[in-house]
């Protein structure tokens, strides 16, 4: 039977509608952040929580974050605010939640914040300062405060203070097969059809999206609306059209600047066309990105590096030393 729609519209889950619409996928890594959750509530908060919720992008950081706010409101808690812009000091508190620190001082506050995808240093230092005197403030118990941000944001802000080293931290991890297929049939599940891909394809799915939940509905999504007129889809028809759309679909959704979409893509196709689609080391393909791009070597390095967070690219030790490395297309 044909999907009735396109279960896996929506992929990048910003917005707490569109996380109610959606089921969640409760994973290895939200296990730990649930149990974690639960044990304060059990414990009414005796302590403050500071958790930090690491992960690169489209690990579902966001979406955890969600996640948190329905177990803490559906225990009770009244004061739970979901931000996804800093707090820079009692001003822009009072603006985003309506509350300065001083209402704190006989009521528990939970602040989740989302910190987004480009971080400006000017208020990054404001904002770390101000975190710095919630939690020195005489009625910080009541002060819960817990972040999501991309590892190398957090790594970042510890050049620019050691504050938010003194928080718990959870780092999410990409999904095995397993996790993968129950996504996929989560929604698959919402247009009330039992099954929409042969057994082979959950793994075809897998293998391109590297276990990365934003990568595994964008394939899907690509999948439903190339065969929405299908009964069944089958490997060799998933592995035609992922051949054929997947990195663009990728690049595209994770890339706002159309300039450096072009960027990655050109080096997509460096790796493709020149290699192969393998590099037997990473300073080879820097080495040929700089020939053929004028794009010196640090840079080269970051852009490969991004690539691979995407999931677009698989990085491995190799060579005589074990000390190369290799570059793989998905």
């Amino acid at each position: 039977m044909p999907l009735p729609f396109n279960p896996f519209s929506i992929y990048s889950i910003n917005q707490y509608n569109q996380y109610k619409d959606c089921p969640f996928l409760e994973s290895r890594s939200t296990n730990l952040i649930k149990n974690a959750i639960q044990g304060q509530i059990r414990d009414d908060y005796t302590n403050p929580e500071r958790l930090l919720i690491l992960g690169e992008r489209g690990l579902g950081k966001t979406t955890t974050l969600f996640f948190v706010k329905d177990m803490l409101e559906n225990a009770g808690y009244k004061n739970v605010f979901f931000l996804s812009k800093l707090i820079l000091d009692n001003e822009c508190l009072q603006f985003l939640t309506g509350k300065t620190i001083k209402d704190f001082e006989h009521e528990k506050v939970f602040l989740l914040v989302d910190f987004q995808d480009t971080l400006n240093l000017p208020n990054l230092k404001k904002f770390l300062e101000f975190i710095w005197e919630l939690m020195t403030c005489p009625f910080y118990k009541n002060i819960n405060l817990i972040f999501s941000l991309n590892i190398s944001h957090y790594s970042y802000t510890l050049s620019v203070s050691e504050i938010l080293g003194k928080f718990d931290k959870i780092r999410m991890e990409r999904m095995n097969l397993e996790e993968t297929k129950e996504l996929i049939n989560s929604r698959i599940a919402l247009t009330g059809i039992n099954s929409f891909f042969d057994e082979d394809v959950y793994g075809c799915i897998f293998d391109y999206s590297q276990g990365i939940p934003r990568n595994v509905i964008c394939a899907s999504r690509s999948l439903a609306d190339n065969f929405c007129n299908s009964d069944k889809v089958g490997l060799c028809e998933a592995q035609r059209i992922l051949r054929e759309v997947y990195t663009d679909k990728i690049i595209n959704d994770r890339v706002e600047d159309p300039s450096l979409r072009e960027v990655f893509k050109k080096i997509i196709n460096i790796i493709g066309k020149q290699f192969g689609g393998n590099v037997e080391s990473q300073e080879l393909l820097v080495k040929k990105i700089k020939e053929e791009l004028n794009i010196g070597r640090n840079k080269s390095f970051n852009l490969v590096d991004d690539l691979e967070k995407f999931g677009i690219i698989i990085i491995t030790k190799g060579g005589e030393k074990n000390t190369k490395k290799i570059i793989r297309l998905i």
